[in-house]
């Protein structure tokens, strides 16, 4: 007998948030990785915020070029 799902399409994926940081010179900024679901209140003006909308996470500090350190920001959605 095979194992049903609770739910028929699986876990709804909320934002994804990043903290992008280097050692080097000091450099911290928050990202959010931008998926095709996203909506917003405002389409005509995009997002307003703190974190910047990247559809990929920077690898390389854009001040010094040095390798850069992810930290993951656990985001938890209540229905």
């Amino acid at each position: 007998m095979p194992i049903i799902p609770p739910f028929p399409f699986g876990r709804k994926k909320g934002p994804e948030f990043y903290r992008m940081s280097c050692s080097g010179c000091g450099f911290s900024k928050l990202y959010e990785l931008e998926k095709a679901d996203t909506v917003y209140n405002d389409p005509e003006n995009g997002p307003s915020g703190e974190p910047e909308l990247v559809k990929e996470l920077p690898k390389v500090c854009p001040q010094c070029g040095a390798k850069l350190k992810k930290e993951t920001i656990p985001v938890r959605i209540c229905h």
